[in-house]
C-alpha cells in the first residue's frame, strides 16, 4: 500500500471517529445516553474525548462504578 493512500484512509477514519462524537455530544444534549453510548462503543478503540463522554453517560444513568472506570482511562490517556 502507498504511502499516500495510508494517509488517506487515517484521515477517513479520523473524521469518522470525529462525526461519531460529535454525534454522540448531541444525543448527550438531549438526554439519550443510552444512544450516546451505543454510538461510542463501536469505536475500536476510542480517544480520551469519547471515553470521557462515555464516562458521563453512565454517570447520568447512575451508573457510577463504570462512569469512574471511563473517566479514570480517559485521565490516563490524557493527564493533566
Amino acid at each position: 500500500m502507498s504511502k499516500k493512500v495510508y494517509i488517506v484512509m487515517l484521515a477517513a477514519a479520523s473524521l469518522a471517529l470525529a462525526q461519531d462524537l460529535r454525534q454522540a455530544e448531541t444525543l448527550y444534549e438531549h438526554t439519550d445516553y443510552e444512544q450516546a453510548l451505543r454510538l461510542l462503543h463501536e469505536s475500536r478503540k476510542p480517544d480520551a474525548a469519547q471515553l470521557e463522554l462515555m464516562g458521563k453517560c453512565n454517570w447520568m444513568l447512575g451508573n457510577y462504578k463504570k462512569a469512574t472506570e471511563y473517566f479514570e482511562q480517559a485521565s490516563a490517556l490524557e493527564p493533566q
